[in-house]
């Protein structure tokens, strides 16, 4: 027993259990901020480069610990540990052509993130106690997550959108995610692991423990309302139970049945309640404080009650019937069990049993009637011509016209996020392609699209081979190999793993089971191959090595990115106090220089150095400006909002021709967006007007007509739109704006043509004018309006006192409107 425990101990104090114990609490520490969402949007980075400071400088360590006890670190190990980093090499290799210079050096972090947890994970795990430790470490963490989103669903905590108004009227539980499916993914992931451990646990307060989270998890799935993820479950329940053996398969699938009947009695109570705390509480969230509820509020407690009362019962029979049960199937299942069909008979059984259910719960008024209304409608509504399925056909065709393009090596980190409206169908919003692999596949093109698919395939293969050769070696660590590729296998249906969390919660998981079946080397022959030769023993210590040099640049990397965005955050606490535009460029240079071709940043400086050149002429504010933006345009070509400022730039400086031409490239390369036809229609008709003069009619007429292709190509796609399946949402608006009424009334108004100008201008000028101060468009078109009318013999005195008290500079511009109607 001494000896027992003194081994225990120095287990305890090995420098591989103190790597998974700190491996483990980035688990419980970091995914409250969205999850780590990788949005590929400025406000998403700082919490994501906070986490991975973290994570690169433990697998700095982790490398150390791996070159100083590479005797300990077997040849096996040592080769899937070098194949995962072929995941950030396939971004390193695309980001050469890239799109996007920025976001394809971002990308090659957050796959060097997930190979990182990879590698640690497998060095952690190099005793049992550590695999445990991580193992627990994360089931923890997604346990505390499902507390959290319920905690929200009984209002007694509040985060932003971890009650999602989907639709007015309709909330969906995403607790720390503010996404509903992704969450989904995980609770799919977590209820596997429960099932798992309240069957196998020999523990019978753990038994309890993880019984006892069944309910909760299930309640909360269904209050995710993810049609995608209940089709799912059933398919990896049933590939789950081959892995267990034929008694604990039926104890799973009672559990399963006992959990999810005990969820439906309560459901429809809590799913009402919620509704009703949301529509209290959320509103109150978005203005300020959250107006929360006391958990002894008869609608909290009448939610949370049932359902910790349904949870006992489920966790006393864990508890209490559990083992008496199993040992009555194993006696009852004795003559079976040896045979090889066994493993299959209740998976074949359970198939037609699914497809029995399936059918009652479509099919019968009865059973849809036990179901909340927002429950049963969205079963109800599961088919192949629903909104989010075509809007999904359309992203993957998409995706593969980019692809067609970039078929090699891909476009880049970010390259769906930067080239998806200029190939898309119609004018939806989607910075994520809601498919990992198709994802995959548009940034780093076919090459790195099969190395994903072999790195994963590969690991799939020797997991299940290792289960099959080595039944002794079986164990806990099937839950790390359930949870990682449940989340995969939701990630072809949506962008589960454009979540940080998502991403090391998988990476870590097979990291750490990876090496469950791996044949061991013993001592001395470990020894003896070591001092053999060079070309013997290099494996041992190469590999650590190549690894912490990887995380001494990935430590610098990240450093840098978070001190710019300090800087950046000191720069706008300056411009918001009202500092001098001299002392605010101080710290806005520093994360410029810290990070050169970050767009946010640099599009701030030259927005500010124009607004500075406008106030005072001063020129070399506006080259500057423009320098700082042609560098930022020429790293990343796709980003709108540099090109937008772009064009207001060179407007501004009198650069017409080279305005136009920027206008023109918007429109190309985001060619639903109706923005950047408004826009350009605008300039259109303005450099038409400047160009009045009798030596340029000619160009003013070929500016104008431009207007007109501009509107012709609008009315063209609006004929388009009208063609998507009746069930396919069409995405952002595009339709005739009112900038679009304005540039076309002012148009009409220069040829002359006052009756058409009128009718394009006059629903805008006689509509809703509480606006007028703050909206250029508008007071356009009231000023091209009254112009046209005057130009009639007409007038408006009311409209016009309007305008003037609006805008006292309105006056004059009338005026010269109306005087240059001669030109």
């Amino acid at each position: 027993m001494k000896k027992y425990a003194s081994t225990n101990n120095s287990l305890l104090s090995s420098p591989f259990t103190v790597i998974a114990l700190l491996l483990g609490l980035w688990f419980i520490i970091f995914p409250y901020q969205t999850g780590l969402f990788n949005a590929l949007l400025f406000n998403f980075e700082n919490s994501i480069l906070q986490a991975a400071l973290y994570l690169v400088i433990l697998l700095l360590g982790t490398s150390i610990v791996a070159v100083m006890q590479r005797k300990q670190t077997e040849a096996s190990t040592l080769g899937v540990v070098a194949a995962v980093w072929v995941i950030p090499l396939c971004y390193v290799i695309s980001s050469f052509g890239a799109v996007s210079s920025y976001y394809a050096h971002w990308m090659i972090l957050i796959n060097a993130l997930a190979a990182a947890m990879f590698f640690i994970a497998v060095i952690g795990s190099r005793h049992a106690i550590g695999r445990n430790m991580i193992e627990w470490s994360i089931v923890a963490s997604g346990y505390i997550i499902v507390a959290w989103g319920l905690l929200n669903a009984f209002g007694i905590a509040y985060s932003r959108d971890a009650l999602w108004e989907a639709q007015p009227g309709q909330y969906r539980l995403t607790s720390v995610f503010q996404y509903s499916n992704t969450y989904a993914a995980l609770l799919i992931a977590l209820f596997l692991v429960a099932l798992y451990y309240s069957t196998h646990a020999a523990n019978r307060y753990w038994r309890a423990l993880h019984a006892l989270m069944l309910v909760p998890i299930f309640v909360s799935f269904m209050l995710t309302l993810s049609r995608a993820a209940l089709l799912l479950l059933p398919v990896l329940v049933l590939c789950l139970l081959p892995f267990l053996r034929l008694s604990k398969q039926i104890l799973l699938l009672l559990y399963m049945i006992v959990s999810i009947g005990a969820s439906l009695i309560i459901l429809s109570q809590i799913d009402t309640n919620m509704l009703e705390i949301a529509l209290q509480v959320v509103p109150s969230g978005l203005q300020g404080d959250a107006m929360l509820f006391s958990p002894f509020d008869r609608l909290s407690w009448s939610g949370w009650l049932p359902m910790l009362g349904v949870s006992a019962v489920v966790a006393l029979c864990a508890c209490y019937l559990h083992e008496k049960l199993e040992r009555w199937l194993d006696g009852r299942l004795a003559r079976i069990i040896g045979r090889k069909w066994s493993l299959f008979a209740v998976p074949a059984v359970l198939i037609v049993l699914f497809a029995l259910g399936a059918a009652l719960v479509l099919g019968s008024s009865a059973i849809r009637g036990i179901l909340p209304a927002s429950i049963a409608d969205r079963i109800e509504n599961i088919n192949f011509q629903q909104h989010s399925v075509l809007e999904r056909g359309t992203f993957y065709k998409d995706a593969m016209k980019v692809s067609s393009d970039y078929p090699v090596l891909g476009a880049g980190g970010g390259g769906w996020a930067d080239l998806y409206q200029q190939y898309q169908h119609n004018p939806y919003t989607s910075r994520q392609a809601h498919n990992y692999f198709i994802q995959v596949l548009v940034e780093t093109g076919w090459v790195g699209l099969l190395a994903h698919l072999a790195f994963f395939i590969g690991l799939l293969v020797l997991y299940i081979r290792g289960h099959i050769r080595y039944p002794e070696r079986r164990g806990s660590h099937l839950v790390l190999f359930i949870m990682a590729f449940a989340i995969l296998a939701h990630s072809m249906l949506d962008f589960d793993m454009s979540f940080v969390y998502m991403i090391a919660v998988v990476f870590a998981c097979l990291g750490a089971s990876a090496t469950a079946f791996a044949p061991t080397t013993g001592r001395a022959k470990a020894l003896e191959a070591e001092k053999a030769s060079f070309a013997a023993s290099w494996p041992s210590w190469i590999t650590p090595v190549a690894t912490g040099v990887i995380a001494v640049v990935a430590i610098v990397y990240t450093g840098q990115q978070l001190s710019a965005h300090s800087n950046y955050d000191k720069a706008i606490a300056l411009a918001q106090q009202g500092k001098p535009i001299n002392e605010v460029m101080v710290p806005l240079d520093k994360a410029i220089k810290s990070s050169p071709d970050h767009p946010t940043f640099s599009t701030v400086k030259s927005q500010w150095l124009m607004q500075v050149y406008q106030q005072t002429k001063t020129e070399s504010y506006a080259k500057e400006a423009g320098e700082l933006i042609d560098h930022v345009y020429h790293a990343n070509p796709y980003d709108e909002a540099i090109i937008s400022t772009k064009y207001q730039n060179e407007w501004a400086i009198g650069q017409e021709d080279a305005a136009l031409a920027t206008l023109e490239e918007r429109i190309a390369k985001f060619n639903w967006n109706i923005s950047a036809y408004s826009d350009a229609m605008h300039y259109y008709s303005l450099s038409g007007w400047n160009a009045g003069t009798s030596d340029k009619k000619e160009r003013r007429q070929q500016l104008w007509g431009r207007v007109d292709e501009l509107h012709k190509e609008v009315l063209r796609r609006m004929e388009e739109l009208k063609k998507l399946p009746e069930g396919q949402l069409q995405g952002r608006e595009f339709d005739i704006v009112p900038a679009i009424r304005q540039a076309l009334g002012f148009v009409a108004y220069g040829r002359g043509d006052y009756a058409k100008a009128i009718e394009w201008t006059q629903p805008l000028a006689t509509g809703d004018l509480t606006k007028l101060k703050e909206d250029p468009t508008l007071e356009y078109a009231v000023r091209t309006y009254l112009a046209a009318l005057d130009a009639t013999g007409q007038s408006n005195d009311e409209l016009k006192n309007q305008l003037f008290a609006a805008n006292p500079d309105e006056e004059a511009m009338l005026k010269a409107l109306i005087a240059g109607r001669t030109k």
